[in-house]
């Protein structure tokens, strides 16, 4: 048999040196059974590392190949074990998956082992040691943890629908939280977006992400353009957008104008083009995004009957609850009137007492009844007569 040894030392930007010895000094780490080859079970401890906020450990790994492993290889092995601890496939809790993924601010690596080459293979026995740089600690971890936990037996109910659970949070959220750069790294957790009401975007989407699933809505994932993070969620067979970010420094208080959106009216909003490891064959089939917006109506039709009276129609939608038809004479609607249609199955109102030889904007917004409150999510284009 012919033993060799390595020695690989590794910096977060790739920057690699290699010793190889004759000899292999006896230690805690040549023990061959100590390794393991499993890459589940390898992801699982750094993944248990990681929630815990371990700065610093340590896996033993072991690699067979029928050729000898180039150093940037195993570079890339090591890297390839932290995004599979981190992936959404081996997210059993609030704390991993995506929200672990963007819960630290660099990692450091570094390698070293021996291998054996026996019966035409490589065995390579490695041990790789990682640093991270958390945004948080294990207690603030715990903190939060804690008061999420609170906060959602407190205002979800047992019997809460998937969709009045995404309601419920993604209003505290976009109405608490203020939107803070000068705040430090702390900045870019959910910790700081709720224990102290400040974050900038990934704060936003990594706390709306911890928060649905400890409601226990599990088909929600963080997705992110190169200058923005926001979410997206599963109703009813489809994905939607979800952007607390824009909701919470919206002008428009109230409108839900960045809730539960396709993608034909979202991707036109500035900084939601998406990577390009949102736009693969693969996540696309996995995540199925829709195109329409979940709560949207369109207003199909709009006549005068007479001088102060108009007819509208519309295409209904079968999530809401209702509509709230709003007309004004002014294209801004500073100041309008409404009219409450409490069936998602009329979808034509008459109005009356107009004003004669006035130009009037009409636009349509959808209800949903959560928690016995009306929240409003408003769809259509405003149509001018």
């Amino acid at each position: 048999m012919n033993k060799k040894r390595f020695f690989i030392m590794c910096t977060f930007i790739m920057l690699c040196t290699l010793t190889i010895s004759t000899k292999v000094k006896a230690s805690k780490y040549t023990d061959e059974t100590q390794y393991i080859e499993n890459t589940n079970v390898l992801a699982e401890q750094i993944k248990y590392n990681t929630v815990n906020r371990n700065n610093s450990f340590s896996i033993l790994a072991k690699i067979t190949s029928d050729k000898p492993v180039e150093v940037d290889k195993l570079n890339k092995y090591a890297d390839s074990l932290v995004s599979k601890a981190m992936s959404e496939n081996l997210a059993d809790s609030s704390s991993a998956g995506d929200y672990l993924r963007y819960s630290w601010d660099e990692y450091k690596k570094s390698i070293k082992g021996f291998y054996n080459y026996e019966n035409y293979s490589y065995k390579y026995y490695l041990v790789v040691n990682y640093e991270f740089k958390y945004y948080t600690t294990y207690n603030q971890e715990q903190k939060l943890n804690k008061d999420v936990e609170t906060f959602i037996k407190r205002n979800i109910r047992k019997d809460d629908t998937d969709l009045e659970k995404i309601t419920t949070i993604y209003k505290y959220i976009s109405n608490t939280v203020k939107y803070k750069k000068n705040i430090g790294n702390i900045k870019y957790s959910a910790y700081s977006a709720y224990e102290n009401k400040a974050a900038i975007c990934q704060g936003y989407s990594a706390l709306l992400y911890k928060m649905l699933k400890e409601a226990e809505v599990d088909d929600v994932r963080i997705v992110r353009s190169s200058t923005h993070s926001w979410n997206i969620v599963k109703i009813d067979n489809m994905y939607y957008h979800l952007d607390s970010t824009w909701e919470a420094t919206s002008s428009k208080k109230g409108n839900y104008n960045y809730f539960l959106k396709g993608s034909d009216a979202f991707n036109r909003l500035n900084k939601h083009n998406v990577d390009s490891e949102y736009k693969t064959k693969k996540f696309k089939k996995e995540y199925p995004i829709s195109d329409e917006d979940y709560m949207k109506v369109k207003i199909t039709s709009l006549k005068k009957l007479h001088n102060n009276t108009i007819k509208i129609k519309w295409k209904g939608n079968i999530y809401c609850d209702g509509y709230k038809i709003e007309y004004s004479s002014n294209k801004n609607f500073n100041k309008y009137k409404s009219v409450i249609i409490n069936s998602k199955y009329i979808t034509s109102k008459t109005i009356k007492n107009l004003k004669n030889n006035k130009k009037y904007y009409i636009r349509i917004s959808t209800y949903k009844k959560v928690n016995n409150k009306k929240y409003y999510f408003l769809s259509s284009k405003y149509k001018v007569l």
